[in-house]
């Protein structure tokens, strides 16, 4: 792979100083090209158990591209490289700085949240850090069970309701978690534009 090529590309299409215009049109860019492709030369590289040369690559994409969507993968799998190779603390340091990176997505934090928490044991941390009871909660899970009326690919499932009447998925889910609170729930439709 050229490790040069980013850097130089980087540089050369897109000054320090002037960020996209249309951040959505990003991903037509040869920036995002070469990201990709060294992402796809990343997984190669730990698939082959060559984490140091992963660890590299993922810290030239984080040094290179400090305004990507994707920064938070990256962050995450350094962190895991670097665990990988046996560098727990600064596994635990990258893990950290990527919850506090304001390009990270709310999935990639809640993982490195919960990385931090299972890296961050004491004797390496002894202070838990403020959002661990929200990443250990219990999520409730509710199991919706109906009874198909077709069982056709490419159809649209339908299904007898809690009344017998046929509904679609949507109907059927809302209308057992209406019959859940009995009958206390408040839905609500908001127009946009009028």
């Amino acid at each position: 792979m050229a490790d040069s090529c980013i850097s130089s590309s980087l540089k050369a299409t897109y000054p320090s100083t002037s960020p996209l215009k249309i951040p959505f049109l990003s991903c037509f860019s040869a920036l995002w090209v070469y990201s990709k492709v060294v992402m796809l030369g990343v997984s190669f590289l730990e698939h082959a158990q060559r984490y140091n040369d992963a660890i590299n690559l993922l810290r030239r994409l984080l040094n290179n591209f400090t305004s990507d969507r994707r920064r938070g993968y990256w962050t995450l799998r350094l962190s895991i490289d670097l665990e990988h190779v046996g560098r727990l603390d600064e596994s635990l340091s990258v893990a950290e700085d990527g919850i506090l990176d304001p390009w990270v997505r709310a999935g990639s934090r809640v993982a490195l949240q919960m990385r931090v928490l299972r890296l961050g044991k004491p004797p390496r941390r002894w202070k838990t850090p403020s959002y661990s009871d929200s990443v250990k909660r219990k999520i409730a899970e509710v199991h919706v069970q109906g009874r198909p009326l077709n069982c056709e690919t490419g159809m649209k499932s339908i299904f007898y309701g809690q009344d017998g009447e046929q509904c679609g998925v949507e109907q059927l889910a809302l209308a057992v978690l209406f019959w859940r609170e009995g009958g206390g729930m408040v839905f609500t439709q908001r127009v946009a534009f009028g």
